[in-house]
């Protein structure tokens, strides 16, 4: 290539080095900064020549383990968070990729790390969450007074009514019941999400879990003729036991919603050498291989034609999630359509209590 053509390549990729609006940073193999771009001097504040030379490591504090998370697998797919300061020694909070990267005319490796300033976004949530919590706060006390006053009406405190009233104070603490429990989910996720909920961890039998779970349902399971069935085992298990119990009444729940009448719903339990599975398994419609991460989003509800007509809030599975992540564990689902779902969680049999 002719040495003008060459010239023009790279001021063109300088060019592009210095548009991108997120930060870049270029390091020679031992992790020293050659070059940012404009971006990262707006982020943090500083000039590139004030930063060459100098190690990445003191910019962004990123433990061993932590740079070779990032480095493993597809270049700048994995992205951690960091705490950082600003020329200036204002706090900042950026989330960083980090790759390996080979200069033209060099045999040496470099390292690139994008980075984008997150300060902003988690401003936003620490005031989205103090909203939340003070709706809900504002709420729950007038929702419980409404309720109680539903309730003196229907037992006909105050006196006689008519039937018509009787129904529509029926709708009406029907609805207000569902209120309810949309705030005292919400309330549950904002502290799960806040670290608030501490757990109580004792060793449990898992065949008492599993009972004590199957008893909270099976009024509910009776109304649509579902049989439940549930694996019997000797297994012992050290978590918070009703918190626990929470997770598997809300996916057992979940399973006789969505499970046509006269149908069985399972409950299996399996132990490995690391962690205890327990899984709920169910020959409803299934889910859509697009909508099995959407289903633990909040309010995310999956409409299917041959669901129950129960309304629910749409956090029970996010609340699910919450719980078993801060028990260190994980919770996933299976399902195709037509093929039933079966949402399972695994369990560490040493708990690492996040």
């Amino acid at each position: 290539m002719p040495e003008d053509s060459t010239d023009k390549l790279r001021a063109r990729v300088r060019a592009v080095f210095q548009s991108v609006p997120v930060g870049l940073v270029i390091t020679d193999s031992a992790g020293k900064i050659q070059s940012v771009n404009a971006a990262f001097e707006k982020i943090f504040q500083t000039t590139g020549g004030s930063v060459t030379n100098v190690a990445l490591g003191s910019i962004l504090p990123m433990s061993d383990e932590q740079t070779q998370y990032l480095l493993d697998g597809e270049p700048g797919q994995k992205r951690i968070e960091l705490e950082s300061v600003k020329a200036t020694g204002e706090p900042l909070n950026v989330e960083v990729a980090l790759c390996k990267i080979n200069m033209a005319n060099s045999d040496e490796t470099n390292w690139l790390a994008t980075i984008e300033d997150v300060t902003q976004r988690h401003e936003i949530e620490r005031l989205k969450q103090e909203f939340v919590a003070l709706v809900i706060h504002d709420l729950r006390n007038p929702l419980a007074a409404l309720f109680a006053m539903h309730e003196m009406l229907q037992l006909e405190y105050c006196g006689p009514i008519p039937k018509a009233v009787h129904d529509s104070l029926s709708i009406a603490q029907r609805s207000t019941k569902r209120l309810i429990n949309l705030v005292n989910n919400l309330l549950d996720v904002e502290k799960l999400e806040a670290g608030k909920t501490e757990l109580c961890i004792e060793n449990f039998i898992v065949a008492q879990l599993v009972q004590d779970s199957v008893e909270a349902v099976q009024e509910f399971a009776r109304q649509f003729d579902i049989s439940l069935d549930a694996d019997q085992v000797d297994f012992h298990l050290e978590c918070d036991g009703e918190s626990i119990v929470r997770v598997l009444v809300n996916l057992i729940s979940n399973a006789i919603k969505f499970s046509p009448r006269g149908s069985r719903v399972r409950i299996e339990v399996e132990r490995s050498p690391d962690f205890m599975e327990f899984r709920v398994c169910d020959n409803g419609r299934g889910i859509a291989k697009e909508n099995l991460e959407r289903v633990f989003h909040p309010f995310v509800q999956i409409k299917e034609t041959d669901a129950r007509k129960i309304k629910g809030t749409g956090l029970g599975l996010q609340i699910c999630k919450k719980i078993i992540e801060q028990h260190g564990g994980s919770i996933g689902v299976a399902s195709e359509l037509g093929s039933g779902s079966t949402f399972w969680f695994r369990l560490p049999l040493s708990p690492a209590v996040l």
